[in-house]
């Protein structure tokens, strides 16, 4: 199978041989084990986190922990992706629910729509 550019990213080089890429994610996800306290977030979260935001991927992200809101936003303003944040939960104001990015497009149009596209 030819590497695609984007799905065949490395992310994350986990040794000399083996390797966390887009494809992985979306094929099945990344699963860290570990007890309460071990570092799964702070250590292999955090190395693929910063991967996903600097190689322009974006996603969803849930957050239980309280200081995870603060780790991310430092994660998003280190890969210089502040206007790509929109965050949203009860503690936001409902003018902060969501915020979307100061260039996104106000009118959106569907091809489908267009008369000569039919």
């Amino acid at each position: 199978m030819a590497k695609d550019p984007i799905l065949d990213r490395v992310l994350l080089q986990l040794n000399p041989s083996d390797a966390l890429t887009f494809r992985d994610l979306t094929a099945g996800g990344c699963l860290t084990l570990g007890e309460w306290g071990s570092g799964k977030s702070s250590t292999v979260g955090a190395m693929a986190a910063r991967s996903f935001l600097s190689g322009g991927y974006c996603g969803v992200t849930v957050i239980v922990k309280s200081d995870e809101p603060d780790q991310w936003r430092n994660r998003i303003r280190e890969a210089g992706r502040e206007r790509d944040l929109i965050e949203f939960g009860p503690d936001l104001s409902t003018s902060d629910a969501v915020r979307l990015p100061t260039d996104f497009a106000t009118e959106q149009k569907n091809p489908a729509d267009d008369p000569q596209h039919n």
